[in-house]
């Protein structure tokens, strides 16, 4: 199964779960910062160099989405680095999971308790319901790619020698990013896939 009941597993889970749950304060501090030092201030970046308000919007919305995904996967790949814990793409998949609920937990909590006392009890109850179905899914769904992806990535070596063996396929984008970056073949494709 995904979770088994191994007592490494339950505490590497947890590890991954505490660290999944500093991340979302990570990235609220570094908007404080951007508050701070205006000049630094993606947003306001953004904002300045878009004249559509609905581009400016979706870029935004991008970049907070691409940096909450990096942020919870640094976690998963740094625990990994430490504790060698995913042996194979199920586990990848599993903490990345786990490091989105964290992530999701605080960010939650953080949400309820900056509208408490703005809002009604009832539009309280419905946000509360619809970031815990809604946000925290779709912080479990994209998460659950990217810790696949990771794991393709992490075991990509033996799955790209197995694609040369079975079908003789070549990756031309693997070896482009081997090229430009000046990798081995090898580590361009599990860039490719990371």
């Amino acid at each position: 199964t995904i979770f088994r009941k191994e007592e490494k597993n339950k505490k590497i889970t947890l590890v991954v779960f505490g660290l999944g749950c500093l991340t979302a304060p990570a990235l609220l501090g570094m908007q404080i910062l951007w508050d701070k030092y205006p000049n630094f201030n993606l947003i306001n970046i953004i904002e300045s160099k878009t004249e559509s308000y609905a581009v400016a919007t979706i870029l935004v919305l991008l970049l907070f989405a691409t940096m909450e995904e990096i942020i919870k996967l640094f976690v998963v790949k740094t625990v990994d680095q430490k504790t060698l814990a995913i042996t194979k793409i199920n586990d990848a998949i599993k903490y990345s999971i786990v490091s989105a609920l964290g992530f999701s937990f605080t960010e939650n909590v953080y949400y309820l308790y900056e509208y408490w006392n703005n809002v009604s009890t009832n539009e309280l109850f419905g946000m509360y319901i619809f970031r815990s179905i809604f946000t925290t899914s779709a912080h479990i769904f994209y998460s659950g790619i990217f810790g696949y992806y990771y794991g393709i990535g992490k075991f990509s070596i033996q799955i790209n020698e197995q694609k040369k063996i079975i079908s003789g396929e070549k990756d031309r984008v693997g070896k482009w990013i081997s090229k430009l970056f000046n990798l081995p073949l090898s580590e361009g494709f599990r860039q490719k896939l990371v």
